[in-house]
């Protein structure tokens, strides 16, 4: 039900960065306690940092504010922190603000607390709700029964109600007597469905329903309501079922969603119809699409993941042809180089060419990966391509290459303008005669944690982004070496010194030997005080084991997952810790690293 915690708690002596179109002067950003900040959930995709401050700013100083953003997309993914300056503030905010609209969209703020903090038994879940009541009509009923940390109506993308809820109480008891009281209850007009919230995790896997698409384009909408449930019927008892559009231009498509009683009737209405022909269907005609049904945010998200870690080998992306440039012309001149399968051309008027221009770009997918990098290779010289250019196109700069999806077009970026201050940074080290001083990087990046913290393909090493006690190691370039941790992380020094002047590699031994997680849970202030070198040292010494432990990661990973768990820039103390003690936060952020590191990879 609630949204991981805030990985990020500000930039400090930095500003606020600019993600995803955001506008407006950027806002100073000092260091905020995490005991006042607020957690604000439901908001609009379009809702920004700027926007959470000026909505905030009226109730107390605020200190930082974030948006948290899809790891690939990054895109919102409707929730942020806003910190202020005291407990106070944040209190005055959220009384004020609480269930308010935002941007159309009824926000919900509590304060900020780890996961561990909720009682899993304490968790409602609540169904059949009238789409007028707002989630303060709720939170007042269910308040009546004892304080509740958090109350959620979902909405969808237009912040329109779906009709259930989430309500997590403090404790189990006052969260039991609710439900009884409050189930199959008239307040709202209609009787509510309330019940104990089981995670995903925990519920049994039943796929009995299932989705069916591509009718044959001569059938009406009248004709699939009264063959389709009598086709799909031949398989088993339906016990719903619904037809949906979709408009293409003119053109519209219709899809059937079917729930059988048992999922041994749905899986074998899948492998009866799919992929087969209806009667009266023509040539042009698409089979039958028949699969499991899925929630959409579930589909989307597994298309996202699959999207931003597949690696494109087939598929060529040609910019600045003419406007004149044909998909015959294409064929004419690339069809030499092998079979291509598909031609997509894209017109555009860009600013840096006068009098409203219009160039093209183009997507030309080859049938096999041999005959797409021959292309590239051979087709930047070829004069016939050439002449297909517009004047405006500058020698030199590149015109053909593989096609990157959008999250890995935006890394790219990313990387290329992080290599540069990386390289900046190296050469004022040598001009000044700093060599063996560790570089820490700017933090560039939404999200849980630094990316390209082992971008090999261009040549930097894998200092990038790492902390210091992770960086003098590293501070080569790559050499395809993991990182060897025999008793921890090793302190600021390459393997070979003895000594720095911070004395840390001098107290490895000690610290392993005494700090540990009660120490830290109980002597925050103390370990904050500490030199960052040392921090470092101890953090990686407690974590790397637990990274160990946790078998999901091959031994070779486990110091850059390390680093990547461990970096007090990103994370609070409090938050490493929390990852540490609790097994399934741990996991979580362990997998979350490894998708980081094998997009990079790829």
């Amino acid at each position: 039900m609630f949204a991981p915690i805030s990985s990020q708690q500000g930039f400090p002596n930095q500003q606020v960065p600019q993600f995803g179109g955001v506008s407006g002067v950027p806002m100073p950003i000092n260091i905020a306690s995490s005991d006042s900040t607020l957690y604000v959930g439901n908001l609009s995709t379009s809702t920004d940092e700027n926007r959470l401050h000026s909505f905030f700013t009226p109730y107390g100083q605020v200190m930082t504010t974030r948006i948290m953003r899809d790891i690939y997309t990054l895109e919102s993914r409707r929730f942020g922190f806003v910190s202020f300056g005291n407990v106070e503030e944040a209190q005055k905010a959220k009384d004020a603000l609480n269930y308010q609209k935002l941007d159309n969209f009824e926000i919900r703020i509590c304060f900020k607390k780890v996961t561990s903090e909720f009682k899993e038994g304490a968790n409602l879940f609540v169904n059949s709700i009238p789409k007028h009541v707002s989630t303060k009509q709720l939170d007042e009923l269910f308040s009546e029964c004892g304080k509740i940390v958090s109350c959620s109506i979902r909405t969808d993308n237009k912040g329109n109600s779906l009709g259930y809820a989430y309500v997590q109480f403090e404790n189990v008891e006052t969260a039991e007597a609710a439900r009884l009281k409050l189930d199959q209850s008239k307040q709202f007009g209609e009787p509510i469905n309330v019940g104990n919230f089981v995670a995903s995790k925990n519920r049994p896997l039943i796929k009995n329903n299932i989705y069916v698409k591509n009718f044959p384009k001569s059938w009406t909408k009248e004709r699939i309501e009264s063959e389709a449930p009598v086709l799909l019927g031949k398989i088993g008892k339906i016990t719903s079922w619904g037809i949906h559009d979709r408009k293409f231009g003119e053109e519209v498509k219709w899809s059937v969603f079917a729930a059988y009683e048992t999922q041994e009737e749905a899986k074998l209405a899948i492998e009866t119809y799919n992929d087969k022909k209806l009667e009266g269907s023509v040539e042009e005609d698409l089979p039958l699409l028949v699969t499991f049904s899925e929630p959409k945010s579930i589909r989307v998200a597994r298309m996202k993941k699959e999207m931003a870690s597949t690696r494109n080998t087939t598929n060529l992306f040609l910019k600045s042809l003419l406007e004149s440039v044909t998909e015959a012309d294409l064929k004419n001149v690339l069809g030499k180089y092998g079979e291509i399968t598909s031609i997509g051309l894209r017109s555009s008027q860009p600013k840096f060419i006068p009098n409203g221009q219009t160039v093209q770009c183009a997507y030309v997918n080859f049938k096999t990966a041999e005959q797409a990098a021959e292309a590239l290779l051979t087709a930047k010289n070829d004069a016939e391509l050439k002449a297909l250019l517009h004047p405006a196109h500058k020698k030199g700069i590149e015109f053909i290459m593989f096609h990157q999806n959008k999250a890995s077009r935006i890394e790219y970026l990313r990387m290329k303008s992080r290599i540069a201050v990386s390289l900046n940074m190296a050469n004022m080290a040598n001009m000044n005669s700093m060599n063996n001083m560790p570089m820490m990087m700017p933090n560039q990046f939404p999200g849980n944690f630094k990316k390209n913290q082992n971008y090999q393909g261009f040549g930097f090493g894998q200092t990038m982004g790492m902390p210091y006690g992770m960086q003098n190691q590293m501070k080569s370039f790559p050499q395809n070496q993991g990182m060897k941790f025999p008793g921890g992380l090793p302190a600021g020094t390459p393997p070979t010194g003895k000594q720095t002047t911070s004395g840390s590699t001098s107290r490895q031994g000690e610290d392993e030997e005494i700090f540990s997680l009660e120490y830290l849970r109980s002597h925050k202030d103390e370990f904050m005080g500490f030199d960052k070198e040392r921090q470092n040292n101890i953090l990686g010494n407690l974590m790397y084991h637990k990274v160990m432990e946790s078998g999901l990661s091959k031994k070779d990973l486990a110091p850059k997952i390390t680093g990547m768990l461990i970096d007090l820039d990103i994370l609070d103390i409090t938050e490493i810790i929390e990852i540490m003690e609790n097994k399934e936060s741990l996991n979580e952020r362990v997998n979350e690293a490894l998708e980081v590191i094998n997009s990079n990879e790829d």
